[in-house]
């Protein structure tokens, strides 16, 4: 749904744009196209083992000379803003350029010597893969469209120092990696299949404020005017660097979303013939992982039915305990939010890989005690620390709200902002029984009418006093002395004249205490960050493993209640590939239809359910089942 979303919005801004441009900027066949364009951040994240699931889901191939991998899944975000790029020189040859990881490095450092953005598409690739062939030649011929944009390959598999560094500092071991540069930081990855020199063309029209040269099929015209060199090669020396491993994938095997379904079936003779059956049935819909669930305490059916419910509860409280905490794990990272998926571990795993190898774990929920008493365990773990969240958050918050306050009153304009950094002793009349000196803000298009009048209005302002200290771009300020018997009149009469008297008395000592309270504070957050952080990372781990326990109780409970006794049912946890929730559904419903007790079969709609609905039940199928969204940066209402 969230991919649907998008398209539309993108197709309204390529609707709404026609009126803007000439017709040789238009790009989008929309009787054709049915590509999804989706933009993912940079993610230099931790170093998870490379999963095989990243070969298929993300067309990504692992690295050729790092056994790291620095890739993990990366968080989806929709850019509502253009990367300014156009102001920049176009470059001397429309063509792309092969740089080694060493000039890459180089790149990232350049600055423009009149200021202005600069903007750079980099293809990180490996020759052996699929994925990085089949994006070669849109990237190669991109350059063509884009003059005033950088168009660099970099061979990830030819490693070295370099590449190492560019791997740690940017995430970009997997390949193929394209992404957008602005002054030397990357700041949008291209995160689909751009085999299609359209797609890729329209994505960077669409998310950049640069136009396309010429229509795409026209690009022929442009003729390979300079030699070719290794560093500008030609297309064929290109595109002869990569081996085509195979000439098309079997299915679409990109993947969709962070949702995760865990189902449970009866088993047959043995729970491993449900899963096998499963297996042959889905295995080009899912991919499929047992969720091991340990045999636990039944208990009685009044107190399965009563649990069925608090674990419905409990579900959603932990649930949501667990999203507020890495919400707030992303605040407090502030600029190193990018390190935000290495710190989400449990244990040692990774969110995906605890997920889909899942065990019961027997130290913290003993399976000898009942149903009961886990979630009762588990309940008092989740309200802890939500509790512990809370108070932590907020003394933290407090500390970054005082110190942004200061912060913000030295960063405003003349009116409002500090002026203690500002003002010097000198300009101040101090230790006077009569005079003081004040501080004004005058409108830089009204300084002549100041000078000329200042002394006007009041009758005893000391002559030839004003001295203009500092200007910004809207005001100048200005000390004048005066008798303090007509600071109030002097005030007064300068406002109706737009003249803004700032409430401002030099005071040495005070001036100092303000500094040393602000040095305070920041010493203060910084000695609270680490200890916050490590709580941080560990109670993830925590409420994340009490999370998938409420989901094991509730798969085990539903089971009971839905298939009976003697406990014989495979749990499962499915991931479905993109564009195939539906028709693993039909798949499903159709292999576990006899389990369904009505003629009817799987409910569809619930205006013919009215008592489900009454009970709160928005999903029914004959098998078990439950959504499990793994992502919890995303906003849920």
């Amino acid at each position: 749904m969230i991919y649907l979303f998008y398209y539309l919005f993108s197709l309204l801004q390529f609707v709404f744009s026609i009126d803007e441009q000439n017709s040789s900027d238009l790009i989008i066949n929309t009787n054709k196209t049915d590509e999804t364009i989706q933009l993912n951040i940079i993610d230099t994240s931790g170093c998870p083992a490379f999963p095989s699931f990243n070969f298929w889901l993300k067309r990504q191939c692992p690295p050729m000379n790092d056994t790291r991998c620095m890739i993990s899944l990366p968080c989806d975000l929709n850019i509502p803003w253009l990367l300014n790029c156009a102001t920049a020189d176009e470059v001397t040859s429309p063509r792309m350029r092969l740089y080694t990881a060493q000039e890459m490095l180089y790149l990232t450092k350049l600055r423009d010597k009149a200021g202005r953005p600069w903007c750079l598409l980099s293809f990180f690739f490996s020759p052996d893969c699929i994925f990085s062939s089949k994006v070669a030649d849109s990237f190669y011929r991109i350059a063509r469209f884009y003059p005033k944009l950088r168009v660099v390959a970099v061979d990830v598999s030819k490693g070295g120092k370099d590449m190492e560094s560019l791997i740690a500092q940017y995430g970009i071991a997997s390949t193929p990696v394209l992404a957008v540069w602005q002054d030397g930081l990357p700041r949008l990855r291209l995160y689909e299949d751009y085999s299609k020199l359209e797609t890729l063309v329209n994505v960077i029209r669409l998310q950049t404020d640069l136009r396309p040269i010429a229509r795409v099929g026209n690009d022929e015209e442009f003729n390979e005017e300079k030699e070719c060199t290794e560093s500008e090669p030609c297309r064929q020396e290109f595109l002869s660097r990569f081996k085509y491993l195979q000439d098309e994938l079997g299915f679409d095997c990109t993947s969709s979303n962070n949702e995760l379904w865990l189902i449970s079936a009866p088993g047959e003779s043995t729970p491993l013939e449900t899963w096998d059956r499963l297996q042959q049935t889905t295995q080009n819909l899912s991919m499929n992982s047992k969720f091991n669930i340990p045999d636990l305490k039944v208990g009685t059916l009044d107190q399965l039915v009563g649990l069925s419910d608090d674990l419905a509860k409990l579900d959603t409280a932990a649930e949501q305990t667990t999203r507020k905490l890495v919400q707030y794990f992303s605040e407090v990272l502030e600029e190193e939010r990018n390190k935000l998926q290495e710190n989400l571990v449990i244990g040692n795993k990774d969110v995906h890989t605890y997920v889909t190898k899942f065990q019961w774990e027997a130290a913290k929920y003993p399976v000898k005690q009942s149903l009961k008493v886990l979630s009762e365990i588990i309940g008092k773990q989740v309200t802890q620390i939500d509790n512990d969240l809370k108070t932590k958050a907020t003394a933290y918050n407090n500390l970054k709200n005082t110190l942004a306050s200061i912060d913000r009153k030295a960063a405003g304009s003349l009116v409002t902002k500090d002026l203690s950094d500002i003002v010097k002793a000198e300009n101040f009349v101090l230790g006077s029984e009569y005079l003081q000196t004040v501080c004004v803000a005058v409108p830089k298009l009204q300084i002549k009418e100041w000078e000329s009048s200042y002394f006007t209005f009041a009758n005893m302002v000391v002559p030839g006093s004003a001295q203009k200290i500092v200007e910004d771009q809207e005001h100048a300020l200005y000390t004048v002395t005066l008798f303090k018997k007509v600071i109030d009149e002097y005030r007064t009469n300068c406002r109706e004249q737009k003249f803004i008297v700032r409430d401002f008395v030099y005071d040495e000592q005070s001036l100092k205490a303000g500094k040393s309270e602000r040095d305070k504070l920041v010493q203060e957050k910084q000695r609270l960050y680490a200890p916050l952080v490590r709580w941080l990372k560990i109670n993830f781990g925590e409420i994340f493993s009490a999370y998938m326990h409420v989901k094991a109780l509730r798969v085990f409970v539903e089971s009971v209640l839905r298939y009976g006794l003697p406990v014989n049912f495979q749990a499962v946890l499915m991931e479905p590939l993109k564009n195939s929730q539906k028709r693993l559904r039909s798949e499903l419903n159709k292999l576990y239809l006899h389990l369904d007790g009505s003629a009817s079969g799987p409910i569809e709609t619930f205006d013919d359910a009215p008592t489900l609905v009454s009970l709160g039940v928005h999903d029914y199928y004959p098998y078990v089942w439950f959504r499990l969204n793994i992502d919890f940066l995303e906003k849920r209402l």
